[in-house]
């Protein structure tokens, strides 16, 4: 194993230096992770929208579509609340319902949480050496950069789930009841965010308890009990009954194969979304994750067991998968560090150890950027940027008070009222006969560019590119890889003012 001694952070300046160095971490990986947010506004799916942020707008302004999940009650409000709170303190901070900035800042510090872990698991592995190593490949990995801002369960859980399992289990050796009782409740947080990953959370908490019924399962289980209480009275008092998104949302999907109707993929198709996204460097980090398993082996078993569970599953979606992915980073972070020693063990090279560590986490970053840039992830990071850009466009400007998205129905608009500025009505419209029977009451209509609009009054102002064809719900992939862009979108204005003032409410599909 690596040796720090000088670097020990069990000296007073062994842990400033931690501390000087995790601090740097951090900031570098929020800098990133605002850049790449507001760089490159986009949708993953628009659940991330209309079961979300829709809603949270839906509490605190009263605007808002309302989905079937809301409409059958299996849906928590525990993330839409949260949110709520957030654009409620924004607004006090002289924000407008319409910009979620507050919320994804808040979403991109949140998935800072994988970076802190896997500094501290690389620290306790390889000493300065290893948290470096670990901690810069968590916090450029380019799938945990995209996904950040995501306001999706399964980035607040999987962030929340590497949390849990570095609380109780940062190396092989036993930690007291406090940590296990604090691991318990963000296990507890997790279950109640992403019950889905129920499977995973299994393994990991057995890995860690085994037998020990009252050292680890009773402080364990008494801390997990109180996110699950606070989860059963939310739904109790949102939903009618306790814990209701679970066990109703469980029998609607398992019995009902509702997701099923948003289509179906084959079993490998994770094993082959991130060969696509992650090119020449798949076989190269699955065999660093591989290594790293051999020290921190509880990690590869949680890991396998969220890529089986979700395989197994006939509706598949990439952002499912999440909170494997900041496991796969550290472990193959641990991976090349375990490389790295082996090298500088061969090799002897005059340059101290602490210089290959910085070597090692620039390569990785490289790796991370070049993977950025490629046509798979620039897919995903201008997915809906033309619907975006459409709506903030009509947002900005004074005249409009009412939009109709014409043709572009969920799921393909994706944005709900999201962007859409306060006072300005928004009507879903899917035929002719909709769109002439309330012209007067919208002066902007939003469209694909291949769309005629059967309005003399209405004129095409201008389009804005819309991202690469391809990924519906399933996760078609097509479109990238014969580098088809996607349709514009284009924004028609007409003179005058809207009829009725924006009262209606939009109800998604």
């Amino acid at each position: 194993m690596i040796e720090i001694d000088h670097l020990s952070s069990t000296r007073p300046g062994g842990r400033r230096l931690v501390t000087m160095l995790l601090a740097g971490l951090l900031l570098f990986s929020l800098i990133l992770r605002l850049v790449i947010t507001f760089a490159f506004p986009n949708i993953n799916v628009p659940d991330e929208t209309w079961q979300y942020l829709e809603q949270a707008r839906r509490l605190t302004t009263g605007v808002g579509g309302i989905p079937w999940e809301f409409v059958i009650g299996i849906r928590s409000w525990a993330l839409p609340g949260l949110f709520a709170g957030l654009m409620e303190v924004a607004r006090l901070a002289g924000s407008r319902p319409e910009d979620p900035t507050a919320i994804y800042v808040f979403m991109d510090i949140l998935s800072l949480l994988p970076v802190v872990c896997g500094f501290l698991w690389g620290l306790r592995a390889f000493g300065l050496v290893g948290a470096v190593v670990v901690g810069f490949v968590n916090a450029s990995w380019p799938d945990l950069v995209y996904f950040a801002p995501h306001t999706l369960t399964e980035v607040a859980a999987g962030n929340v789930f590497v949390s849990a399992l570095y609380v109780a289990y940062p190396d092989r050796r036993q930690v007291n009841s406090g940590r296990l009782f604090a691991a318990g409740i963000l296990f507890g947080l997790t279950f109640v965010l992403r019950f889905h990953i129920a499977p995973a959370i299994a393994v990991g908490v057995a890995g860690i308890c085994g037998s020990e019924v009252r050292r680890a399962w009773i402080p364990m289980m008494l801390g997990a009990l109180l996110p699950l209480i606070a989860g059963g009275v939310l739904d109790a008092l949102t939903l009618g009954f306790p814990l209701q998104s679970i066990w109703l949302n469980a029998w609607v999907q398992l019995y009902q194969s509702k997701s099923e109707e948003f289509g179906t993929l084959p079993w490998f198709y994770f094993v082959g979304v991130i060969a696509i996204l992650w090119g020449g460097a798949f076989a190269f980090i699955i065999a660093l994750a591989s290594l790293g398993g051999r020290r921190l082996p509880l990690l590869l078993a949680v890991t396998g067991t969220i890529l089986v569970t979700f395989s197994l599953i006939p509706h598949k979606e990439y952002r499912f998968i999440y909170p494997a992915l900041p496991l796969i980073a550290t472990l193959a972070g641990i991976g090349s560090v375990e490389l790295l020693d082996a090298l500088w063990r061969a090799l002897r090279p005059r340059a101290g150890r602490f210089i290959g560590a910085l070597i090692a986490a620039s390569v990785w970053s490289c790796v991370s950027f070049l993977l950025l840039a490629s046509a798979p992830f620039q897919h995903l990071l201008l997915r809906f940027s033309g619907v975006i850009a459409a709506t903030r466009a009509l947002s900005g400007t004074a005249a409009v008070c009412g939009i109709a998205v014409y043709e572009l129905t969920p799921p393909w608009w994706p944005l709900g009222h999201v962007y859409v500025r306060e006072g300005i009505a928004l009507y879903l419209l899917s035929s002719e006969t909709e769109l002439a029977a309330k012209e007067s009451k919208f002066n902007a209509i939003v469209t694909k560019q291949s769309t005629t609009v059967p309005a003399p009054s209405f004129t095409k102002r201008s389009c804005f590119a819309n991202g690469y064809l391809g990924s519906g719900y399933a996760g078609s992939w097509q479109g990238v890889r014969n580098n088809e862009l996607a349709e514009p979108v284009c924004i028609w204005l007409r003179p005058g003012t809207c009829a009725e003032p924006a009262t209606d409410r939009s109800t998604a599909q």
